[in-house]
């Protein structure tokens, strides 16, 4: 347990130093999941996310820290977007180990939610927030999902886990590498 929490802090910590904000680097340089989305506001115009999946998706922790803080009684908006997605899909599709822990450490200070079934919650697609973090190839944020209790064995609606879809991700990156040679 003590290693797995300090490699995670490790990864934290780098991720921090980095300016790379969208993901981590894999094998081969940086790996982005989405293009831009079909809901993306326009310059201007609200976006469709909630403030909570905003922060989580943009990593700014400072931001997911003041949600909660100023959360009325009612709790936090914990609402899922169009196609299902919950604030810790947004934060592990960005690679965003740091913001994926703190979004986590703040619900259980709040008992917003039952956090196992949160850190499992599945998408549209049968994808949890693990198969979303294993397609970035963000090895910090699996791991934090893991300390929190993530199930990897969970197949989407493709029949996939999360650890297939990082293992395809990186047979991908390695043959697009070897037809650049």
């Amino acid at each position: 347990k003590w290693v797995v929490t300090l490699a995670i802090e490790e990864d934290m910590e780098e991720e921090e130093d980095s300016e790379d904000t969208e993901g981590e680097f894999g094998m081969g340089g940086p790996v982005f999941s989405r293009p831009e989305l079909p809901f993306d506001a326009p310059s201007g115009e609200t976006s469709l996310l909630t403030p909570l999946a905003e922060a989580c998706r943009a990593g700014d922790v400072d931001a997911i820290q003041k949600i909660f803080k100023s959360a009325s009684d009612s709790g936090v908006d914990m609402q899922r977007d169009d196609e299902g997605r919950t604030a810790l899909h947004w934060a592990a599709d960005g690679g965003h180990a740091l913001a994926a822990q703190t979004l986590l450490e703040c619900m259980k200070k709040q008992s917003t939610s039952e956090i196992c079934e949160f850190v499992d919650a599945v998408d549209d697609e049968g994808q949890t927030a693990s198969h979303y973090a294993a397609t970035v190839e963000s090895a910090g944020t699996c791991r934090v999902l893991i300390k929190w209790g993530a199930d990897v064995t969970v197949e989407d609606a493709d029949g996939e886990t999360p650890a297939e879809l990082g293992a395809k991700e990186l047979a991908e990156r390695g043959a697009e590498l070897e037809a650049r040679v």
